[in-house]
């Protein structure tokens, strides 16, 4: 679940005064980001319309990056990697307790 404040802005988690709005991303375009990528993101859903400082209007479903591309892409990556570190020592881990069983220690 994505959450959206007023201005479309989306956040990975509820504010403690429950005020953001929620949205199911049934896209799945933030399917395995992490919440900084999510959080550079707005989202204007389905049927709702957000309108710019200048004036320029945008209907829904529009998901557009508030936050340079790039940027958010290099924090998915450093999400990533560490993911994938936790990943390998849990495999590690596993695989050392797997030869202990087989040793019958």
């Amino acid at each position: 679940m994505i959450y959206l404040d007023e201005q479309f802005r989306a956040y990975a988690e509820q504010d403690a005064e429950t005020t953001r709005m929620p949205w199911d991303d049934t896209n799945g375009f933030f399917a395995g980001k992490c919440d900084a990528f999510i959080e550079g993101y707005r989202v204007v859903p389905e049927g709702e319309t957000w309108i710019r400082e200048d004036g320029a209007v945008f209907t829904g479903l529009m998901i557009a990056p508030v936050v340079n591309p790039t940027i958010l892409q290099a924090l998915q990556a450093v999400a990533d990697d560490t993911t994938i570190t936790q990943l390998d020592a849990e495999v590690v881990e596993l695989t050392y307790q797997n030869v202990l069983l087989e040793l019958g220690l």
